[in-house]
């Protein structure tokens, strides 16, 4: 009976205890620069290396005004890639500008080119979205 007893106490400090901890432990808060980095560098190598432009397209702020067809005409590259990696992120507020290094290989040459362009993003809807410019805007 004291066994029972004892266990009961226990598991009742246990579950008084549980949510109290949980309520008090600090939250992790995602670090802006870290969370652009990782987006950004997913995007360019779906969009530029593996072709997914529904992955891509779904990242976009502009896709409500842009049908996936005219989307996808204007986003594939012209030539292929190699690699992507992130050079540089600047956060500022809900504003986000990537630089990003491209390795491409052209079909007339036989080695590779690197070249980096920049790139803006918006923090919208819980997430970063891609500002998609084209030569028309």
């Amino acid at each position: 009976m004291n066994s029972i007893r004892a266990s009961l106490i226990v598991l009742g400090m246990l579950v008084l205890a549980l949510p109290a901890g949980c309520a008090t432990a600090p939250e992790k808060s995602v670090d802006p620069e870290a969370s652009l980095r990782k987006t950004a560098e997913l995007y360019w190598t779906k969009r530029l290396i593996d072709g997914d432009y529904g992955f891509t397209y779904e990242l976009e702020l502009e896709r409500d005004s842009m049908p996936f067809s005219e989307y996808r005409a204007k986003a594939a590259g012209k030539f292929r890639c190699i690699s992507v990696e992130t050079r540089k992120v600047v956060v500022e507020g809900e504003e986000g500008l990537v630089y990003i290094a491209v390795e491409c290989m052209m079909p007339f040459l036989q080695k590779s080119y690197k070249q980096t362009i920049s790139d803006r993003w918006v923090y919208r809807s819980g997430g970063w979205r891609h500002r998609f410019l084209t030569e028309s805007r």
